[in-house]
Formats: structure tokens, sequence, C-alpha cells
């Protein structure tokens, strides 16, 4: 049976009506939210102590760089640069094949404009087709392990992206021309810190010799040295950062904000809720113009175990972030902090993201090209299984699909 699209169409106007409903009060939020925003940058200091002694749940920021209810536009880009970037994908572990398994595919591209016009690509594929390499495993305790599959695979394809990067601004950086080196999504990898990567193994993630340090201290390196400037670009980002700290500025309990001594727990409403929006994106398409772009924030969590990166901010890169009105749509720009301590390279990296994004319509173009460079379609991954099985009856390895597989291709009724 496959779905019923008539059942579904009876839901929609329930869903549009609620759409409509959340849209106006939003309005309302959003006009609160931009006064309170107005008048934290007044008071920059009071903001951040009240950020810094807020004792909740959510991810908070404070301003670093710039008032954060100012929009910034960007220089004009210098006539000669180079802009690198790398996307990866991945086929995950099949339980229904004959063998575990799981394929990366890892694609790059750099275009070069100005002096020197060109462009080249390519890809780099990692299978791993054997039982021990597809776990990471504790080396203080053996019983820990953690499957190479699903989110943990997700992961390690992030910090892969990450050296792969840095392999190739290694390769590609020439003295006088600019390089943009580029990411798709966030830097911070914050599932690090979580239960499915035991100590050793996070360690070894974080620090082994293609591990997320390594990697940053490389481009750290070459940025130092005036040849790149790095960043991940979060497109549609939907992170809160900013409304959440603006909800702390209504809050009775300020300045002293404790969530769970909430004033509206009885009631089940939050007083903060009248500046309540969804993402910080609803606040900054009143604050950007197209091209512009906001302060730069850190990130804030009074609790350290529930922001989960401070082992980028002990090794030097602390992950900062900015807004960036690309077109129509707003991007979150993650960076290391080293990124943003000369003003000029924060301009330049500013203006070579507009570039990048008017040549792609609204989304880097370099990152489009990567993406096309890495992705793995529907029919690859079919063609992928069909490849195994194949070789396994070639080479005479008996094995038996499961039935569930099986009935997916021969249906009994």
């Amino acid at each position: 049976m496959t779905l019923d699209l008539v059942k579904v169409a009876e839901k929609l106007p329930a869903l549009v009506e609620r759409a409509q409903r959340e849209r106006k009060s939003y309005g309302l939020h959003r006009v609160r939210a931009l006064a309170q925003l107005r008048s934290a940058a007044d008071q920059p200091e009071e903001f951040a102590a009240l950020v810094q002694n807020a004792d909740t749940s959510w991810q908070l920021a404070i301003p670093f760089v710039g008032r954060p209810d100012t929009g910034y536009d960007p220089p004009d880009p210098p006539d000669s640069f180079s802009v690198l970037a790398v996307d990866g994908s991945s086929i995950d572990v099949d339980r229904h094949l004959p063998v575990d398994c799981y394929v990366m595919n890892f694609g790059w591209m750099a275009i070069h404009y100005g002096a020197e016009p060109g462009a080249e690509s390519g890809t780099e594929v990692d299978l791993q087709p054997t039982g021990e390499e597809l776990f990471l495993r504790d080396n203080q305790d053996p019983s820990r392990e953690s499957a190479i599959a699903g989110p943990v695979l997700a992961v390690v394809r992030s910090v892969r992206e990450l050296a792969t990067l840095a392999d190739h601004a290694e390769v590609l950086v020439t003295p006088g021309r600019p390089l943009l080196a580029l990411v798709d999504g966030n830097l911070a990898l914050w599932n690090l810190d979580k239960p499915e990567f035991p100590p050793s193994i996070a360690d070894e993630l974080k620090y082994g010799e293609r591990g997320v340090i390594r990697a940053l201290n490389r481009l750290r390196d070459l940025a130092s040295a005036g040849l790149v400037l790095f960043s991940g670009f979060v497109s549609r980002t939907g992170a809160g950062n900013l409304v959440h700290s603006l909800r702390l500025t209504v809050c009775p309990l300020h300045p002293q904000v404790v969530c769970r001594n909430c004033p509206g727990l009885a009631e089940r409403t939050r007083p903060c809720d009248s500046v309540g929006l969804p993402s910080d994106r609803e606040i900054m398409g009143k604050v950007l113009r197209p091209w512009q772009r906001s302060a730069v924030f850190k990130p804030w969590s009074r609790h350290r175990s529930r922001r989960g990166d401070d082992w980028y901010t002990d090794e030097g890169h602390e992950i900062v972030f900015f807004y960036l009105r690309a077109g129509d749509e707003i991007a979150r720009i993650e960076l290391p902090i080293w990124m943003v301590e000369d003003p000029l390279k924060l301009d330049l990296l500013h203006a070579l993201l507009v570039h990048q994004a008017q040549e792609g319509g609204e989304y880097p173009i370099a990152l489009q090209e990567a993406h096309e460079q890495a992705v793995i379609s529907g029919n690859d991954r079919v063609y992928f299984n069909a490849l195994v099985e194949r070789q396994f009856e070639l080479n005479g390895i008996p094995w038996v699909t499961s039935a569930k597989a099986l009935s997916k291709r021969v249906r009994v009724i």
C-alpha cells in the first residue's frame, strides 16, 4: 500500500490554518524581539552577564564582534582568488547484504578567479569491507566499541571531510592569492561527547592523525600565513541561539534566570513566549539587507557538558558564528575564533562568501559542485548492492539474503 494522498489532502487545511495562526503571532513576537535586541545592543555588558548567568537548557549566544542589531555590508572581492569546497556522502551498513560494509565518497571542487582562471575537481572513495574496520574500539576497554553506522558514520564522515579539505588546501594555496576553503554544514561536532563515542574513541576523532584538531591546526597555519580563509556554510539555518538569549530579557526572574523556577510552570505557559520565535532566521531577516552579515556571536551554555565544545576552545579553535543574508535566505556561517581576530580577514571572508552565493543563486557555487561530485544517487546505491551480491556469487561465497529484503523484490500477493 502506497501513501494515500487523498487522506493526506484531507488534513492539509488544518495544517494551513495552524501556519496562518503562527505566522500572525510570530509577527507580534518579532516586533517585541527586535525591540529587546536593540536594547541589548545598547547594554552589551549587561546582556552578556544575563546570558552567562542564566540557568537554562537552551543554547544561547553572546555578541562577540559588532552590534547584534546591525547589518554589515560586504567589501568588494579581490581581483584574483580561489575557492575550495569539500562535501561527502555515504552508503550506510546494510544488514541485508552478504557482508557488512560502508562507503564514503568525498567530492571536492576548486575554482580559480581572476588571473589564470580555471577549475579542477575530483573524488575520493573509502570502502571499508572488513569487520575489524567497521568498529571504533576503545583502546582502554576492548568491550566498548561503536559500529561505524547510522549517526556514528555521519560524524566520522564529517571529521574526514575536514581532513580532506586541509589536504587539498595545502596543495592549492598560492602566495598572493586568497583561498576560501568551505565545508557544508556545522563545524561544531557536538555528537563526539555523546555516549555512543566512548572517551578514547572520541579522542581519536578529535586528536588523531586524521582528526578534527589536526585538520584545524593545518588550516590555522595556512590562515596565519595569510593564504586561507575558512568556514562552514549552513543553509537556511534552524538555530535559535540569539532568540533564546532574547527570551531571557523578558523573563520575570531577570536578571537571574533559572528556567526550573519559571513562574508559568503551573499554567504551562512561558512569559518569555512573548518574544519567542522558531529560529534566528526570523529576526535576522529584519536586521539584515541582502548580502549583509550580522555581528559575530559566541555560542554559550552555562552547563559545559551540554555545550560540548570545550575541546575546541582548549585547542584554540573555539567555534563562533555570524549570519549572512544570501539574497532572501539566512545562512549561518560557522568559523574558528582565529578567523575573526583580524577584521580584514573577516571582511575578506564576507566578500568571498557573497561572491560565491551570488554565483550560485544564494548558495555557494563551489559547494554545489562539490556536492555533485560527492552525491551517491538512489541508482548508485542499487547498483552497489547488486555489485556486492554479484561478486559474492562469482567467488562462490554462499550467502542468504534476509526474508525482509527478499519480500521487497518479490511480492507474494
